[in-house]
């Protein structure tokens, strides 16, 4: 049961995830503080803003690096991250592993 202002906000990181997306260009989407919509967003999802974008975007690429043959840089700016290394950090420190390596595992799955 979130409030209509996180209601709205999840509606629009999951259309628009794929964007350059923060806290401030969220808030000034909606015309509210963003100090303010970053309590609420902790307060009614138990994560913050950034930790729920980055999992939206993971997510996706997840998606992406099993199902198609895009690379692992297409596949970081098709998801919103406009750094591949970033990307790949981030992946890894959520996964264990590396997107290439993530694939690797997942073409061994589908033998």
């Amino acid at each position: 049961n979130n409030s209509p202002i996180i209601n709205r906000a999840l509606k629009y990181i999951n259309e628009n995830y794929d964007q350059p997306l923060s806290i401030k260009l969220l808030s000034d989407n909606m015309g509210v503080n963003p100090s303010y919509l970053g309590y609420l967003f902790k307060s009614e999802v138990g994560m913050y803003f950034s930790d729920y974008l980055n999992q939206i975007r993971l997510q996706s690429s997840e998606k992406l690096i099993l199902e198609t043959n895009m690379t692992i840089q297409e596949i970081a700016s098709k998801v919103g991250y406009s750094e591949p290394s970033y990307f790949i950090r981030v992946f890894n420190k959520t996964y264990g592993l590396s997107p290439a390596r993530y694939r690797q595992i997942g073409e061994k799955d589908d033998l």
